[in-house]
């Protein structure tokens, strides 16, 4: 028999736009931010579509602002090549935010961190890690509601 999680309240999510050193994630923050939170009208996002489903139980909000977080989300610049894999890309990512706000992991930042890599990174569409903080995106797969729900409801 399978246990849920009980979650209720609210939850931080940080979108994480790379820019690598051959290629770029196609959609810039502020679509990132608009397909997560609705920010910019998009009425079916993450935000609205957890809420739906939890009774409003359930609160998806932007991490909080801070030099270089706009709206939930924020810009990476790496000097990992595409051709790494997303494994490299990952890791060089998580260096990249704690260098860039001080932190010493990115969940530090928000309870949940969105990585949206650039496009040829990795083979498949998604993953994330069970019970944790980090979900990891192949380039627009980002802005997909479906897969962004089922990786952010492995965390």
């Amino acid at each position: 028999q399978r246990k849920l999680a009980t979650v209720i309240g609210d939850k931080t999510v940080l979108v994480v736009r790379v820019i690598a050193s051959d290629g770029q994630t196609s959609a810039d923050t502020a679509l990132l931010s608009d397909s997560v939170f609705g920010t910019n009208g998009d009425p079916v996002n993450l935000k609205s579509q957890y809420g739906a489903c939890s009774h409003d139980q359930l609160n998806i909000i932007p991490a909080p602002p801070r030099t270089g977080i706009t709206d939930g989300a924020t810009n990476v610049t790496l000097s990992t090549s595409t051709t790494e894999g997303d494994s490299v890309m990952s890791n060089a990512i998580s260096i990249a935010l704690n260098t860039k706000f001080g932190v010493t992991s990115p969940s530090q930042l928000a309870d949940h961190v969105m990585y949206c890599l650039p496009p040829n990174t990795m083979t498949g569409i998604a993953y994330a890690n069970v019970n944790s903080w980090r979900s990891v995106y192949s380039d627009n797969w980002c802005t997909f509601l479906s897969v962004a729900m089922h990786e952010i409801g492995h965390n």
